[in-house]
C-alpha cells in the first residue's frame, strides 16, 4: 500500500469516525494532521 500524502491524512483526520483511526492519526508525525484530529473531536 502506498504511503498517504499529507493532504490525504488531513482529510481522513477531518472525516474519521473510528476510534482506532482517530488514535492512529492523533499520533501522526505531522502536527497539522494531529491538530485536525483535535478539531474533529
Amino acid at each position: 500500500m502506498a504511503k498517504e500524502s499529507l493532504e490525504e491524512r488531513e482529510e481522513r483526520a477531518l472525516n474519521a469516525t473510528s476510534t482506532d483511526e482517530l488514535e492512529e492519526l492523533a499520533e501522526d508525525e505531522d502536527e497539522d494532521v494531529r491538530l485536525r484530529v483535535a478539531d474533529a473531536q
